[in-house]
């Protein structure tokens, strides 16, 4: 068993919808999937501020689980194996890529999640964790850092999610 303890900013209007309806699966840098801040809220309510600043933030507070290992793909150290198989298959898509002469001309997060988007349909991946740096509120104004400040979770499976709740 694999659990995680994972935290989401929205705007509040949008508490609803989410505990009737379920997360919306966004095109993020770790592929399509529900995004969660791993064991911190406060970045969470940092990251909904940032994102939402004219709007009321919601936090919601989320078990993920999932009963087999092999669900997770986590690239946080960068010599796992599932580092390692992620560098392949980036090196894979650049060399056909090469080879029929197409060229790149998207963001270095776009080209993430589409390894990350492939990964997941190849090799049935449901949840990929990664060390990141969010913009905090505090350092507005200033460049970003290449330092993680926190990891992220990206479920591609709403069943994943055993509880819900919205933080006071």
């Amino acid at each position: 068993m694999v659990e995680y303890i994972g935290y989401h900013a929205t705007e509040t209007m949008r508490v609803y919808s989410i505990n009737h309806k379920g997360f919306k699966h966004n095109h993020g840098w770790l592929g399509k999937g529900a995004y969660f801040f791993d064991s911190n809220d406060q970045i969470a309510k940092d990251w909904g501020r940032r994102k939402y600043p004219t709007s009321a933030i919601s936090v919601f507070k989320a078990v993920i689980k999932t009963n087999k290992q092999e669900d997770v793909f986590d690239v946080r150290n960068p010599y796992s194996a599932d580092s390692l198989l992620f560098a392949e298959e980036r090196n894979n898509i650049i060399e056909a890529m090469k080879a029929k002469g197409v060229s790149y001309n998207k963001s270095a997060r776009d080209f993430d999640a589409l390894i990350f988007n492939k990964i997941k349909e190849d090799y049935s991946k449901k949840i990929i964790i990664h060390n990141t740096y969010t913009y905090v509120e505090t350092q507005k104004g200033f460049p970003p850092s290449h330092v993680c400040n926190g990891t992220e979770i990206c479920i591609s499976d709403n069943k994943l999610i055993k509880s819900l709740e919205v933080l006071k």
